[in-house]
């Protein structure tokens, strides 16, 4: 998922369609958000192992539509494909580690259509282990119930209603009268301690996703490095949020109250996206890496806890039910946060031209159709000064919202009660 990141700008400038960037990554987590819980039902009513392989095969064929692919369009299908299968796999954060670097070191020094294609060889070996090796243990029976009550708790209709934003009513009508058997169970959402952990889920994953989008693009924009170099000075970010993801598990372990390590850690992040809003055309690489690490620790501490607490705080037979919702709403917050920047960056990025640059040519498309790796390259020595100046206005200006999200993010976090999962656990994994 975080591969593309330090790739969109070359991607761009190949295909100029810098105005389209955002929806490299929506596309992916539209469909990954749509259809969780029809993979996480799935999974109960048939063999787990054939399952797996199933949603393997559908990712590897979106891989190679990205990797084949000859226009912006076709791109963005095959990452809707690949996110089609629901896979969000625990290793997130060690991925998030290797695709920035990757995709940066595919970029610079083959093609960026590696970043798909090393999806198919690895896919395959992985299908093959789970094929040969796994065994399905015996408390993972595929349940037994009429094809008819399968479809229905699949939810497809709802599935599909997501991926029309403008159906949004006729969605949540589908999950009203589906009830039980729908995507997001009405009784699970209306509890306020797992309404409170999906709502910090959407605009914190959201923001998460937001600010590793565009941090790559400010390096090879504004600051004029390359892919991998992009990918190379991302990483305080993401090995700052991976070590204190790692540091957040020991710290409930011992001290437990897990739901103010979501306060604590929106807050150090709100700090961080607001010294990063602070970067301009003349700032330091110091300045950007440290601010990064205020991030990364943010993030870290926040980001295992929404589907822990979840967990704990669900009945024994929600949990599944509980935790899709819960990836379903963190997805989400992926497609609309990252989508809610694309208009305001292509549409201020023409406006800042406009006024400080109305030279570069008549209407500012010219920039948008070279892309964002080719501004020095493609725009004549004396102006690219002021196009530079024109993206740093920009990116500031998503930077803002960024700030704005990753505020209401703090906000939200305060909607669960402060408590402990140990008294939870003792009760019987009772509701809020």
């Amino acid at each position: 998922m975080t591969i593309l990141a330090t790739a969109s700008p070359r991607i761009t400038s190949e295909f100029h369609s810098i105005d389209q960037t955002g929806w490299y990554d929506s596309s992916f987590f539209l469909t990954l958000a749509a259809f969780q819980s029809f993979w996480g039902k799935l999974y109960r009513y048939c063999n787990l192992k054939y399952t797996f392989i199933s949603a393997s095969a559908v990712f590897e064929l979106g891989s190679l539509i990205c990797a084949v692919s000859k226009d912006s369009t076709s791109l963005i299908m095959g990452r809707s494909v690949a996110g089609y299968t629901g896979l969000f796999g625990v290793s997130y954060a060690l991925a998030s580690v290797a695709g920035q670097l990757l995709g940066g070191v595919f970029t610079d020094t083959i093609s960026w259509r590696w970043c798909f294609y090393v999806n198919l060889p690895i896919g395959g070996f992985s299908a093959a282990l789970i094929l040969l090796s796994f065994k399905p243990p015996a408390s993972a029976k595929p349940a037994k119930a009429p094809l008819r009550e399968i479809l229905l708790q699949l939810d497809v209709p709802g599935a599909i209603a997501i991926l029309g934003a403008l159906l949004t009513v006729v969605f949540f009508a589908i999950q009203f009268w589906q009830g039980e058997r729908t995507s997001l169970i009405p009784r699970i959402l209306t509890d306020r301690v797992i309404f409170g952990i999906a709502m910090f889920a959407f605009f914190q994953n959201g923001v998460n996703f937001f600010f590793s989008y565009y941090i790559p693009l400010y390096f090879q924009t504004v600051g004029g490095y390359s892919a991998a170099q992009s990918g190379l000075y991302n990483l305080p970010l993401i090995f700052g949020a991976c070590l204190f993801a790692i540091v957040s598990g020991f710290i409930i372990i011992k001290f437990d109250y897990p739901t103010s390590y979501m306060s604590f850690g929106s807050m150090i992040f709100v700090i961080g996206s607001g010294l990063m809003y602070t970067l301009g055309l003349t700032s330091s690489l110091s300045k950007a890496m440290g601010y990064q690490v205020l991030l990364g620790i943010g993030q870290g501490l926040a980001i295992q806890v929404p589907v822990i607490t979840s967990q704990d705080s669900a009945k024994p037979q929600d949990i599944s039910s509980t935790t899709a919702v819960i990836l379903f709403f963190q997805m989400t917050g992926g497609v609309i946060c990252i989508s809610a920047g694309q208009p305001i960056f292509a549409n201020r990025l023409l406006q800042s031209l406009h006024v400080i640059a109305p030279n570069v040519d008549a209407t500012g498309n010219h920039v948008l159709a070279i892309g964002a790796a080719n501004i020095r390259g493609q725009i004549p020595g004396e102006q690219v000064a002021v196009v530079l100046d024109s993206y740093v206005r920009d990116i500031k200006d998503n930077l803002a919202l960024g700030v704005a999200l990753a505020g209401v993010a703090f906000l939200a976090s305060w909607i669960m009660p402060v408590r402990s999962l140990r008294v939870v656990a003792a009760r019987g994994r009772g509701g809020s």
